[in-house]
């Protein structure tokens, strides 16, 4: 089951379905000179009937160096619950709670670290990849697996492995989810993603569709949670405007705008059922 707590068996992007969970074996895409390599380490997190499902793009190399230890130490060092939205600075878990509080689907008050236990009601986390990407530009044998351009190079090239990831996870997603909250606000990234997914807007007369939805079930990006993006999420909350020397900040109060009027209505939805 895709959504269920745990290290997942598929293996629908690589010739061997016998190929360990977060082996070295590794399936390489190539379109148009763009080099992609997978690694099979797909993984879910949380309830198994999710009210709110949070979706990242794929797992990075600090997430990859937790589940190196995770393996290593059967467990007892780095739990599977340890891995996702991490990182050595400890940055990422305190911005994602930041974005789902002002969401308003988060208490203030609650740990963050809970919501990725299997004892989990109400949020679920994996990605839109759910095995970890890494990429090489055109002419380059460095394969990385974070950054700007391997987010939107890789939805908007769509390698095989983008669409039948979708088609396994998305496609038809649980009847329990009420909210998807997709973490990423770059305009080429929401763009590449909506179209990908095939979400219709929520809003008329908007340059960009921050907001969409999805056979019914609302859609809303935010900024990423990593600790390079803090001034987004600053922006995101509310603390501040955005800085008028980053590029990076300019969009969100459009994203913020549209994010906070899909959770109103929404919120207004589950204080009626």
């Amino acid at each position: 089951m895709s959504y269920s707590h745990g290290e997942l068996e598929c293996r629908a992007c690589f010739d061997n379905w016998e190929t360990h969970w977060h082996s070295p074996g590794q399936a390489s895409f190539n379109v148009r000179g763009h080099r992609w390599q997978l690694r099979a380490n797909p993984g879910y997190w949380g309830a198994a009937a999710p009210r709110v499902l949070v979706l990242g793009f794929s797992k990075g190399p600090e997430q990859n160096g937790l589940i190196d230890d995770y393996l290593d130490s059967g467990g007892k060092a780095v739990r599977f619950e340890d891995i996702p939205f991490n990182d050595k600075k400890k940055a990422m878990r305190p911005n994602l709670k930041k974005l789902l509080v002002e969401l308003g689907v988060l208490e203030k008050v609650r740990n963050i670290d809970t919501v990725f236990l299997p004892t989990e009601k109400v949020f679920g986390f994996a990605s839109l990849i759910r095995c970890t990407v890494t990429y090489a530009n055109p002419g380059s044998d460095k394969f990385v697996g974070s950054g700007s351009s391997i987010t939107a190079r890789t939805i908007k090239l769509a390698p095989p492995f983008v669409k039948a990831c979708a088609a396994s996870h998305l496609s038809r997603l649980p009847r329990s989810v009420e909210l998807v909250v997709m973490l990423g606000a770059t305009a080429d990234f929401v763009d590449e993603v909506r179209t990908m997914l095939g979400g219709d807007p929520l809003f008329d007369n908007v340059n960009r569709a921050y907001s969409y939805h999805l056979g019914g079930t609302p859609v809303v990006h935010v900024p990423h949670p990593s600790g390079g993006n803090n001034g987004a999420v600053a922006v995101f909350c509310g603390e501040r405007g955005p800085s008028p020397d980053s590029d990076s900040e300019k969009n969100i109060p459009a994203c913020r705008l549209q994010a906070m009027a899909t959770m109103k209505a929404v919120r207004r939805l589950w204080e009626t059922t």
